[in-house]
């Protein structure tokens, strides 16, 4: 399962300690959701799915919802994560995600020689998202980052070999079959 941290700002810590306490003292959920120390644990073992466990803490007016309770103590910042801290305090949604990390985790999925074509074609030309949004007045302003490595110098050049690489691959299977 991906290591991940979700986490957003409240001015009411109690209101989600209520709902939090709720869910830990409830007689269905209880067995599932716990409380330990300040966070609380959620547990779902017969899923067998991807999140087998989730924690969740308020904490200095954030809500956090994590895979790890670990990811909330404080550790050296990298200059990606120091700039999304700094972002987040700013702008009331933010985040970051890197595709290409995501993708890591699915690489049991694809079995077939084909689907592994397709995930190496989509490795190969992902990345890392980055976004933040504010109200302006009356309206809502959405800045969203896409940035590939080792790609090409700017984003119409991206596009240009992209469809090269779909009309490469397209050929080269045509050529098999012949």
């Amino acid at each position: 399962m991906p290591n991940f941290t979700f986490a957003f700002a409240t001015e009411n810590e109690g209101y989600w300690n209520r709902i939090f306490n709720l869910l830990a003292t409830n007689k269905k959920l209880s067995k599932r959701f716990s409380k330990k120390g300040d966070f609380y644990t959620f547990k779902d073992e017969k899923n067998g799915g991807y999140v087998d466990q989730l924690f969740f803490t308020v904490k200095n007016g954030v809500v956090y919802l994590m895979s790890s309770a670990e990811n909330i103590l404080p550790t050296s910042q990298t200059d990606v994560s120091r700039k999304w801290a700094k972002d987040s305090a700013k702008y009331p949604l933010s985040g970051r995600l890197d595709i290409q990390k995501l993708l890591t985790g699915l690489d049991k999925e694809f079995k077939s020689p084909k689907e592994r074509r397709t995930l190496d074609a989509i490795r190969k030309n992902v990345g890392e998202l980055y976004y933040k949004t504010e109200a302006k007045g009356e309206s809502i302003q959405t800045e969203m980052n896409y940035i590939i490595k080792d790609s090409s110098e700017n984003s119409l050049m991206y596009f240009f070999d992209l469809f090269d690489q779909i009309f490469k691959t397209k050929e080269e299977k045509k050529s098999q079959i012949l």
